[in-house]
């Protein structure tokens, strides 16, 4: 069931309404076979609170509202910059991993490689699309 408005019940079959995998078929070769009953079944609403819908909606746009209203010093979510920078794990190994490229890239060996044009070479042979 849906928080806060259900399912009506008369517009589908819910084969947990049925004690035997029999009694379902019953029920679909029932309504297959009665045009009437196919045609009621489909006309109700799919959901018990007809305002249900309106109200997700209005849910839906207040939240996008409030997300997209804000500045972005009010919508910051990281509060303990702290926390994250000395315990954030991910955050420890992107910084590592940027700090060696920028050491590598700073390297004897990069310099001469950049100069006989080798790195582009590489770039062409293997491209990197992040």
């Amino acid at each position: 069931m849906l928080r806060g408005g259900g399912l009506n019940q008369k517009a589908f079959i819910n084969a947990h309404n049925f004690k035997t995998l029999n009694d379902l078929l019953e029920q679909v070769i029932a309504i297959d076979k009665d045009e009437n009953l196919f045609k009621q079944m489909l006309s109700q609403p799919v959901f018990a609170d007809p305002t249900f819908v309106p109200k997700k909606q209005a849910e839906m746009l207040a939240f996008l509202d409030n997300i997209f209203s804000q500045t972005p010093k009010q919508a910051n979510r990281r509060k303990n910059e702290y926390f994250f920078k000395n315990y954030d794990f991910d955050y420890k190994l992107m910084t590592s991993l940027l700090q060696t490229r920028e050491r590598f890239a700073k390297t004897l060996l990069i310099r001469i490689l950049k100069k006989l044009k080798i790195i582009k070479l590489i770039k062409k042979i293997f491209p990197f699309k992040p």
